[in-house]
């Protein structure tokens, strides 16, 4: 009721919305993940051990997408093959194309709560966002090539444990929705690891809330999810052969939305 008025009397999606509801949400949201997160190292420290995060926190990011995607108005739409069993997924690297900042919590929503989303060290750095997004289980890694660094080694051991992880190859949000180059490194771990990849196409975000742009409106995101492609027994020679093959399926997907 409340926020129907607000619409009214704001609009959506307009910077007053942005200012009055958005970010108020964020911060709220953000304050109340600090809050378990210090009660998890307190009270319920092995809960967190070897994890990248503990259970509550996993809630509270949970709970953060569907109200996010609840004060926005918008919806999720799951298609493909494994529409069905995405929820279901365990020691998997989902490989997807970036096109908003409302794929996060989208994907976020629709995923299994163990996923954690990997992200370049530099959004760490980001006021509240970054330690908010620590404490939720975001792995963050130097992109730099030849860099030796402890997450990594985070990274094998989450999968080796049955969680996942959510790279966008890309390395950044496209500005018309058409797939950029890829970075490799999505496949270097799936390789390292020996575990399955699965291509997800996420469509409808960039209406939503295109680059360059905090206002966030309502709408419908539709998120593809393709077959699983298989590791084992690859060596690191194939991941230029993998990246193409991904490649190729996140574009067909998206040339058939457009």
């Amino acid at each position: 009721m409340i926020l129907e008025l607000l619409r009214k009397i704001l609009h959506q999606p307009s910077w007053a919305f942005t200012l009055v509801v958005s970010i108020p949400h964020i911060v709220a949201w953000s304050l109340t993940c600090w809050l378990v997160a210090l009660y998890e190292l307190i009270f319920h420290p092995k809960d967190r051990e070897g994890r990248t995060a503990g259970p509550r926190a996993l809630w509270m990011k949970m709970g953060w997408a569907r109200t996010s995607l609840s004060v926005h108005r918008i919806s999720i739409e799951t298609r493909g093959e494994y529409q069905g069993d995405v929820k279901d997924f365990r020691g998997v690297v989902f490989v997807s194309n970036h096109q908003s900042i409302v794929d996060v919590m989208a994907q976020m929503h629709a995923l299994p709560a163990n996923t954690s989303f990997v992200a370049k060290k530099e959004l760490r750095r980001i006021p509240i966002f970054g330690f908010t997004a620590h404490l939720i289980g975001t792995l963050f890694v130097d992109r730099k090539k030849g860099t030796n660094n402890e997450s990594l080694n985070v990274i094998g051991d989450h999968l080796k444990r049955g969680g996942n992880i959510l790279m966008y190859p890309e390395g950044t949000r496209s500005l018309d929705g058409r797939l950029l180059p890829f970075k490799r490194g999505a496949l270097v771990m799936a390789i390292e690891n020996q575990v399955p990849i699965v291509p997800l196409t996420i469509m409808g975000t960039k209406e939503i809330c295109p680059k360059k742009s905090m206002k966030i409106g309502s709408g419908t995101v539709r998120l593809f999810v393709d077959s699983p492609i298989l590791t084992k027994g690859k060596t690191l020679e194939d991941r230029f052969s993998l990246s193409e093959q991904v490649r190729a399926i996140l574009a067909k997907n998206l040339d058939h939305s457009m």
